[in-house]
C-alpha cells in the first residue's frame, strides 16, 4: 500500500531553502513538521510514502536535500529506500536526484556520524535504531 503526502497541502506554494535560520518554510522546517511523523507512521505499517512535490512554484536545492537528506540520517538509506517515492509530473528531475544523489550522499554521512545541523529548537522526532523507532530530540540547535 501507498501513503501519499502533497507538499504543497501540508507545507504551501512556496517553499525556502536549507535552515530555519535562513528563510521561512526551510527544508529543516519541512522535516521536522511533517516529513519526519509522516514517513516513520509508513513504515511503521509497512506502507511507502510518495511525496508528490507537484503544485509548487520550484524547489531550491538545499531545501530537497536538507528535506529528504534527513530522512536517511534518521532512518538509514536501506530503509528509505524502500519505504520512500519521489512523484512529480513538473519536476521530473527531482525524482533521480534526490535517489541517486541526495540519498547515496546522506547515507555516508550518516556512517561517517556528520550530524545534521539544527537551527531551531525542533519537538522530538523519530530515528529507526536497532530495529526499533525511538523518539527524542536526536540534535540540540545550533545557530552558529
Amino acid at each position: 500500500m501507498k501513503d501519499i503526502l502533497l507538499l504543497r497541502k501540508k507545507f504551501g506554494n512556496v517553499t525556502g531553502l536549507r535552515h530555519c535560520s535562513v528563510s521561512d518554510k526551510s527544508g529543516e522546517d519541512f522535516y521536522h513538521e511533517f516529513l519526519n511523523e509522516e514517513f516513520k507512521k509508513s513504515f511503521e505499517k509497512g506502507n511507502v510514502l510518495v511525496v508528490d512535490l507537484d503544485g509548487n512554484r520550484g524547489y531550491s536545492p538545499s531545501f530537497i536535500d536538507e528535506s529528504f537528506g534527513n530522512l536517511v540520517y534518521d532512518f538509514n538509506l536501506q530503509n528509505v529506500s524502500k519505504y520512500l517515492e519521489i512523484k512529480s509530473d513538473t519536476f521530473k528531475f527531482w525524482e533521480a536526484s534526490i535517489k541517486d544523489v541526495t540519498l547515496p550522499l546522506w547515507e555516508i554521512r550518516r556512517q561517517n556520524k556528520n550530524l545534521p545541523k539544527k537551527t531551531k529548537s525542533h519537538k522530538a522526532w523519530w530515528r529507526f535504531i536497532d530495529n526499533k523507532f525511538e523518539e527524542k530530540v536526536w540534535i540540540e540547535c545550533n545557530k552558529q
